[in-house]
């Protein structure tokens, strides 16, 4: 499931990036429980993906996560567009 090339390849890698079970579980408000049954199984629930990568690219540390953890193909996608000289960001 992980690339290579990424700082946070497991859940566990990024749940502790994150904080610990006990801060992201705060941050998504769940049972802590909930989250260190994601670490334990390696995986995060496709209904919390969107609460993850919210909380991932506010840290700003969405460069260093491998995105698939978190159901993603690439972050690019997600990231706003830089407006040019006179040209309006879509």
């Amino acid at each position: 499931m992980a690339k290579s090339g990424f700082r946070y390849r497991t859940v566990k890698e990024l749940v502790d990036a994150l904080g610990g079970p006990s801060a992201v579980a705060g941050e998504m408000k769940i049972g802590q429980s909930a989250v260190s049954n994601w670490v334990c199984y390696d995986t995060i629930p496709a209904g919390r993906h969107i609460g993850m990568t919210v909380l991932v690219m506010r840290r700003g540390i969405d460069a260093d996560v491998d995105p698939q953890l978190l159901g993603l193909a690439s972050f690019d996608d997600l990231r706003p567009a830089r407006s040019r000289r006179g040209v309006r960001a879509a």
